[in-house]
């Protein structure tokens, strides 16, 4: 069994309720999380938005400049989940490409993984298993074992963006090998380039600030891994940028890609350029999908 890493994707119990980690850096003695499933309930179920606010705790951290919900950790349970039924098979089957520690690198996630009803959600962890296993996703898509998303599986995943068009959500994701169909089932993947979180501040915001601007993708430099990031350009002010996002949207996109709308943008401590976050979602949209 794995230990906890406070990494994006793992599973903790904080009053009542299941949290779903984000993230790779954390406040001291905290955990960035989201609330998701009650298991008070019987059955358990997964939480309704409404219920959300009753749950959720917040605080300004200003290492990211951002008011971020959190659990404590000394008081959070780590979720050791098992990688069991259709899971397990397809964990198995990835790993007979991308050899890696399946006791250590990956991690069962997702309402299927507390026995509930949904998809199959698989966490990788480290950046040599995050490229390995896309590789094997890949091969595995080639060879006809993994398929792409089904035109009600597309419409059903759909309803989690609906702020983009249908026919732009279709061209982006039925491509998508992080995205798919395995025996029926479909598959989400996340590939984690971390080892291990950090209850410190790693990567610090100096500024923060909304722009609506129009981005265009020059390269990817890591598209397959969450977070995404791409060297962009901002092309009303012919400015050189990067485009990060823990959204598995923003995953797998290809040069010549172009976004309008408004951005977080963030200037970091570590970095020259310019951050650029599509993840406020307001008003963006796909002008172009290469």
């Amino acid at each position: 069994m794995r230990d906890a890493k406070c990494l994006e994707g793992e599973l903790y119990v904080y009053n009542g309720v299941v949290w779903v980690a984000k993230g790779y850096q954390h406040p001291e003695g905290f955990i960035i999380a989201y609330p998701k499933y009650l298991i008070e309930h019987i059955p358990p179920r997964k939480m309704p938005n409404w219920l959300r606010e009753k749950y959720v705790e917040e605080r300004y951290w200003d290492c990211i400049n951002a008011v971020v919900p959190v659990i404590p950790l000394s008081k959070s349970m780590y979720v050791s989940t098992r990688l069991s039924g259709k899971a397990g098979e397809i964990a198995r089957l990835i790993n007979e490409y991308a050899n890696v520690d399946l006791s250590e690198d990956a991690y069962f996630t997702g309402s299927s993984s507390l026995g509930l009803d949904g998809d199959i959600d698989l966490v990788f962890y480290g950046s040599n298993a995050s490229r390995r296993v896309y590789e094997s996703l890949m091969a595995l898509r080639e060879a006809g074992v993994l398929k792409p998303l089904s035109l009600s599986e597309l419409l059903e995943e759909h309803k989690k963006n609906p702020w983009v068009s249908f026919s732009d959500y279709a061209a982006l994701r039925s491509r998508s090998v992080l995205q798919g169909s395995f025996m029926n089932f479909r598959y989400s993947i996340r590939l984690v380039p971390y080892e291990c979180g950090y209850s410190a501040c790693i990567d610090k915001v100096t500024g923060v600030s909304e722009e609506f601007l129009k981005v265009k993708v020059v390269e990817a430099l890591s598209p397959h891994t969450t977070p995404a990031m791409y060297r962009v350009l901002a092309e009303q002010y012919n400015y050189e940028a990067l485009l990060s996002s823990f959204k598995i949207l923003f995953t797998e996109l290809k040069p010549g890609t172009t976004i309008e709308g408004v951005f977080r943008v963030e200037r970091r401590e570590r970095l020259a350029k310019p951050i650029l976050i599509p993840d406020v979602g307001r008003s963006l949209k796909f002008i172009k999908i290469a």
